[in-house]
């Protein structure tokens, strides 16, 4: 059954956070002494992840929001955490069985010795002691059969060490994948502030664009009332020909007629 962990990168980063700002350096130690409870082996890995996160913080001018990169180290915080937790119980409990198996190494080597006393005394008193010959034969047999039960606890014991060598490459494999989700959320922020920069170069054109658009039309409606002027003129200049026009064919008929 795994164990649950006892500290949480929530909790390292309140605790350091509260540190620098009363003006301490934090440290690991540091933190266990405030928590009280955990391990340096357990609090290291999360201490690490909030150095890396200031870090980040302080060189990276454009990030996510801090709510988020908080729940993404929380999640990679608790499945380490969780993933150390149950290899290290799975090794403790190797180890165990290897110490057990070790005690029952050392209990068979003492009856063995001891077996190896008395068929050299069954020996001795073979002539003696025929009929005790069949039981000799079965004592022998039975110490085969321990060592035999020895060696499939030490092959048992050895397939769950591999195992657990297996185990340890796999979260490996997820620290490497952590570090590229970091990585993907580096080139996330590249690609954020290169569009934020673009979208500001395109904001900028485009009010370029309509203020030369409302110059054009305040032109046009000034060109517009000229042309109307032109035409208003044109017309009552058409006007005033046209009456003079008639006054003087009215006077050549009026001639004609004298």
């Amino acid at each position: 059954m795994s164990r649950q962990a006892t500290i949480t990168f929530a909790e390292v980063e309140q605790i350091a956070n509260n540190l620098v700002k009363d003006g301490v350096k934090p440290t690991v130690r540091l933190i266990l002494e405030r928590h009280g409870s955990g391990s340096l082996g357990t609090i290291t890995p999360l201490f690490r992840m909030w150095t890396d996160a200031k870090t980040k913080n302080s060189t990276e001018g454009l990030a996510l929001p801090t709510t988020v990169q908080r729940a993404i180290l929380d999640l990679v915080a608790t499945e380490r955490t969780s993933a150390i937790a149950i290899l290290q119980t799975q090794l403790t409990d190797a180890e165990e069985a290897n110490n057990e198996l070790s005690r029952d190494n050392t209990a068979l080597i003492d009856e063995t010795e001891e077996q190896r006393v008395r068929i050299q005394q069954l020996r001795e008193s073979a002539a003696k002691r025929e009929g005790e010959h069949e039981v000799l034969q079965n004592e022998l047999i039975e110490v085969k059969t321990h060592l035999i039960h020895a060696r499939e606890i030490a092959e048992k014991t050895r397939i769950e060490l591999e195992k657990n060598q297996m185990r340890i490459q796999e979260f490996q494999k997820i620290e490497l994948e952590r570090d590229q989700l970091l990585t993907d959320l580096r080139k996330t922020n590249d690609l954020r502030e290169n569009a934020m920069r673009e979208l500001a170069v395109a904001g900028s054109s485009l009010n370029e664009l309509e203020k030369r658009f409302t110059e054009i039309k305040q032109q046009k409606l000034e060109s517009d009332l000229q042309l109307a002027k032109v035409l208003q003129d044109l017309r009552e200049e058409a006007n005033k020909s046209g009456q003079l026009q008639g006054l003087l064919d009215a006077k050549d008929t009026h001639k004609n007629r004298g």
